[in-house]
């Protein structure tokens, strides 16, 4: 499959009929927004929910007002997308079919792996998971990776930042970094599915030094960033699960479709904290060296003089720039390491709680269960129970 080029916010306003086009141009007038925000919104509507042709009955006013879409402008859009199903090559239509394969793709890797529970490796790298319930908002650490959500909802909170996640968005994390997290829209019928590429710092900064002076660059962004898939992404997205599937094609040409999987990120629009952390001697890389210390060193005290000396730089400067990466201070994101380390031992290792305690640095096993408590909604006796 050929990847078409990325489709303009105008070639993809100009591909719907007039009616709707006029209506899309009306709508984002009166509301003041983007027309791709509209369309963006109906886009999402049609993945999540399915719409059918004719079944007006799928689009609820308590539906278009998630998305800040009234529901005939909704509906008639969400129609349109289903009769693009099969006119190639829309741009719109084929981005839902790469959607939809890859879905089918990681659906076959659950199928085929359900000793393994919800979870499918395709390498050590590239997997795949689903869930079959909404879950409690969680506290737990990210790893630079894309994340490709592929059916259901999920929202993902980060120093304010509130990231709504449905089919079709790929998130971009660039850095270790705590979040909270909660999938909000999966059953047994559907669940929340996931595609997870681990991202390889080596590559990054060899294709950065390759094309810098060719892609774009930004001075701005954050460890955790969400948009749309693109075509580009998606497609070199839907090879790689092709191409891992199949034992001598992974042997041949895996390493080469995950490579061009991360010159796909560097160049696209939530690159940017990627494309700095590629950089030699940026702050963003400082940063990941720090958080590397950290993660090696948690069960140790840590000072922000220490910290700041592997990453190179002044102690303000440290502090600011940490907090403008990770979304939160030293101090917290090492308490926040070592209670998720904790939980791991508790309910992956069996250990008792003042064994998991001393294990990540806490002195006090009281003052560990209040802040074990308090991230996780329950104490850590209680992981510790539901281990054994």
């Amino acid at each position: 499959m050929t990847p078409p080029a990325t489709p303009t916010d105008d070639r993809i306003l100009d591909s719907f009929p007039d009616d709707i086009r006029a209506a899309i141009l009306t709508y984002a007038h009166e509301s003041e927004l983007t027309t791709n925000a509209v369309i963006e919104g109906a886009l999402k509507h049609f993945l999540e929910l399915d719409t059918s042709l004719g079944n007006e009955a799928t689009t609820t006013a308590e539906d278009a007002s998630l998305l800040a879409v009234p529901p005939p402008i909704l509906l008639d859009i969400s129609l349109y997308l289903e009769k693009l199903k099969h006119i190639d090559p829309h741009p719109l239509g084929i981005m839902l079919d790469m959607i939809e394969e890859i879905r089918e793709n990681t659906v076959r890797a659950l199928n085929s792996n359900l000793a393994a529970g919800n979870f499918a490796a395709y390498s050590n790298d590239v997997f795949c998971f689903s869930e079959c319930q909404p879950s409690d908002l969680r506290e737990t650490m990210y790893e630079p990776a894309l994340c490709l959500v592929l059916q259901g909802a999920k929202r993902t909170m980060m120093d304010g930042r509130i990231l709504n996640l449905g089919p079709g968005d790929s998130v971009v994390i660039s850095h270790h970094v705590p979040v909270q997290a909660q999938i909000t829209k999966a059953s047994s019928l559907e669940p929340y599915i996931a595609l997870i590429v681990k991202m390889n710092l080596g590559i990054l900064r060899d294709l950065h030094r390759e094309i810098a002076k060719i892609i774009k660059t930004s001075d701005t962004g954050y460890a955790v960033v969400s948009e749309r898939a693109d075509e580009a992404l998606l497609e070199t997205t839907y090879r790689l699960l092709e191409t891992l599937s199949d034992p001598i094609e992974s042997k041949l040409m895996g390493s080469a479709v995950y490579r061009e999987l991360h010159l796909r990120l560097l160049q696209a629009n939530h690159g940017g904290m990627l494309r700095q952390l590629a950089t030699k001697d940026s702050a963003a890389e400082g940063i990941s060296q720090a958080i590397k210390f950290i993660r090696e060193n948690y069960e140790k005290a840590l000072s922000v003089a220490v910290l700041a000396a592997e990453a190179a730089m002044s102690e303000s400067s440290f502090y600011q720039k940490f907090r403008e990466i990770t979304g939160t201070t030293p101090n917290k994101y090492l308490k926040s390491l070592r209670l998720q380390e904790a939980h791991n031992f508790l309910s992956l290792q069996g250990m008792s709680v003042t064994q998991a305690a001393f294990a990540v640095g806490y002195q006090s096993v009281n003052h560990f269960s209040r802040d074990y408590s308090k991230a996780f909604g329950a104490s850590p006796r209680t992981a510790k129970i539901t281990a054994q």
